[in-house]
């Protein structure tokens, strides 16, 4: 029982803390998190466009309009690999 009293007091005094000066420093992780989500938005954009420009002879939004499901699936993949890239670049 003792133990579980020591938890608990931790927990406390860590909520505690946070309230009194912690603040700040959740402010500027939310921060540097919308930073990177924007960012990483950007470079989607911009590697989507370049895969675009190096493959001329299919057009993507036109072959996803008449329903090209191979098509869907290879943005998707693109999509997902270009987000593991970028996600691990910005750790």
């Amino acid at each position: 029982m003792a133990g579980a009293n020591v938890v608990a007091y931790g927990s406390v005094r860590g909520a505690a803390h946070q309230l009194d000066g912690g603040t700040n420093v959740d402010l500027s992780i939310v921060g540097m998190n919308f930073l990177y989500a924007v960012l990483g938005v950007v470079l989607m954009f911009v590697s989507y466009r370049v895969i675009d420009r190096l493959t001329p002879e299919v057009n993507f939004p036109d072959e996803l309009k008449k329903g090209n499901v191979a098509v869907a699936i290879f943005i998707a993949a693109l999509f997902l690999a270009i987000a593991l890239i970028i996600g691990r670049a910005l750790n």
